[in-house]
């Protein structure tokens, strides 16, 4: 087996939050004084990083932490609209019963992961660690890969941000990008040149070392005519 260790994202990864989050974030917008995402901003919104994002929201930096707090408190009311993804939970236990280590690293909250993932799903991830700030995914990653003595080579991320694919390769990790998440997968492919996973059973695949992440080709200029 590729990986001693598999570590996911929680929101967009394992479960469709992305309506209660967008949901939560215009909540905030209206308390702190920046712009809403709307319709039309929305292919915008998902295509771009996180940093772009507060530029184009127009979120001041030294705002990030007050509205993180307020949004963690926020989504913990709308649970009830947060579902795992079609057969995560039955891939989760098959990667377990496989032997595989199991992480949990998010920026959301133990209290929301359990109220929708529930204590027996939960309980499968050996690491959980929660509460990532909006660019500290790399230190929660570094804290795992200490923690549970793990190469880094030996380690998987799988996750559908582009700040998650940073903080993976910044550490040396192999990262895996799913398509169902808050990312679209276009801007996986057009800035990492990543091919995210379309299906559980191709995640699977690759979470047990069968199949490799996908590259996208790079594009080859045309040759220039001979003189």
């Amino acid at each position: 087996m590729k990986y001693r260790l598999i570590a996911f994202d929680f929101d967009g990864t394992l479960v469709d939050s992305f309506p209660a989050f967008l949901y939560c974030l215009n909540q905030a917008a209206e308390k702190h004084g920046f712009k809403k995402i709307s319709d039309e901003d929305l292919k915008i919104c998902r295509s771009i990083s996180a940093i772009q994002l507060m530029r184009r929201l127009g979120i001041p930096i030294w705002k990030v932490p007050a509205i993180t707090r307020d949004m963690r408190k926020a989504v913990l009311h709308q649970t009830d609209r947060i579902q795992p993804f079609e057969g995560i939970t039955e891939l989760v236990q098959n990667l377990h019963g496989r032997g595989v280590s199991l992480a949990i690293v998010s920026s959301n909250t133990h209290e929301c992961a359990k109220a929708v993932l529930g204590n027996q799903c939960l309980g499968l991830f050996e690491h959980r660690l929660f509460g990532a700030s909006l660019l500290g995914k790399r230190y929660k990653l570094k804290e795992l890969l200490r923690n549970s003595k793990t190469p880094s080579r030996l380690a998987l991320y799988v996750g559908d941000e582009l700040r998650d694919a940073d903080a993976a390769r910044s550490l040396g990790m192999d990262f895996c990008a799913v398509a169902w998440g808050y990312t679209l997968p276009e801007a996986f492919r057009n800035q990492y040149r990543l091919m995210p996973a379309t299906t559980l059973r191709e995640l699977r695949a690759i979470c047990l070392g069968e199949a490799a992440v996908k590259l996208r080709a790079p594009v080859v200029p045309p040759a220039l005519p001979s003189s």
